[in-house]
């Protein structure tokens, strides 16, 4: 049976992002702990959950669909990624 593209399966980075700011915004209604407080960044965990997330998606997530879309639509996505901006 040939493999099917299944478009739910890749998860768009703004969701990504909002996972963890919802989790650290949990975090910080559960256990909160004082951090800038003269800033309205006053969540250590989001802080702690943001610079472990950073990597762990770069490295585990993002590299990988990148290779797998180089490898399956060869030039068009190289020709997509050089147009086209990662982040916003």
């Amino acid at each position: 049976m040939a493999e099917k593209d299944n478009p739910g399966v890749i998860v768009p980075p703004p969701l990504i992002w909002a996972l963890f700011v919802a989790a650290g915004a949990g975090l910080n209604l559960t256990r909160p702990l004082p951090f800038l407080p003269a800033a309205r960044f006053d969540n250590l965990w989001l802080v702690i959950l943001l610079a472990a997330w950073f990597p762990a998606m770069h490295y585990g997530v993002i590299a990988r669909e990148e290779r797998y879309l180089e490898a399956k639509f060869g030039g068009a996505y190289t020709g997509y990624k050089a147009r086209v901006r990662r982040w916003i």
